[in-house]
C-alpha cells in the first residue's frame, strides 16, 4: 500500500509569519523615522533613541526570515507552475501592486505623517511615532480591505480560491 502527500494549497501558518514580519517592518519604519541613528530622509526636531534596542532586535531575525520564506515560496511557484508562468505570477502580484501603492498610496500615507511630524502641538516624541503608526495602518488596513479586495486587482492578487468576503460577520446571540 503506497500513501501519497499532497501538498497543501495553502500555507496558513507561512500567512501569519509573513504578516506578522509586515507589521514589524512598519514598526520598524517608525521607530527609524524618530531615532537618531536611522537613515531616515526627514527628522522630527526631538529626535529619541528609547525604542533603538527594539529596532536592532527585530532587524535580526526579520528580514533573514523573508529571504527564507521567499526562497521557499518560490521553490514551490517554479515546482507547481514552471519558470514563464512563475515570472508573469510575480509581476501581477508584487510589481504591479508596487507601482499602484507608490502611485496611490504613499502620497496620502506620507501626507499624514508630515500632517503628524509638522503638528505645533507639544506632544511627546514617542506619542507622535504612535500616531504616525497609527496613521500608517489607519490608511493600509482599510484601503486594501475595501478597495482593493473587492476589485477584478483583489481577485488577481488574492486568487480565485480565496475570493472577497464583504458580508459582515454574524455574532451568535448568548443564551
Amino acid at each position: 500500500m503506497s500513501v501519497q502527500h499532497v501538498a497543501p494549497s495553502r500555507y496558513h501558518a507561512l500567512d501569519s509569519l509573513r504578516a506578522a514580519m509586515m507589521f514589524l517592518g512598519i514598526y520598524i519604519h517608525v521607530v527609524s523615522a524618530y531615532s537618531p541613528n536611522g537613515g531616515w530622509p526627514f527628522k522630527p526636531p526631538e529626535p529619541t533613541s528609547a525604542l533603538d534596542p527594539t529596532m536592532t532586535w527585530i532587524h535580526i531575525f526579520r528580514m533573514p526570515l523573508f529571504y527564507v520564506m521567499a526562497g521557499f515560496f518560490a521553490a514551490l511557484l517554479l515546482e507547481r507552475y514552471g519558470f514563464k508562468r512563475a515570472a508573469v505570477n510575480r509581476f501581477w502580484r508584487i510589481v504591479v501592486p508596487f507601482v499602484g501603492g507608490c502611485i496611490i498610496l504613499f502620497p496620502i500615507v506620507a501626507f499624514l505623517t508630515f500632517q503628524i511630524l509638522l503638528l505645533g502641538v507639544p506632544l511627546p516624541t514617542l506619542v507622535k511615532m504612535a500616531l504616525v503608526l497609527t496613521a500608517t495602518i489607519a490608511v493600509l488596513m482599510p484601503t486594501y480591505r475595501y478597495a482593493v479586495r473587492p476589485t477584478a486587482l483583489g481577485a488577481l492578487l488574492n486568487g480565485r480560491r480565496y475570493p472577497s468576503t464583504l458580508a459582515p460577520v454574524a455574532v451568535a446571540a448568548a443564551d
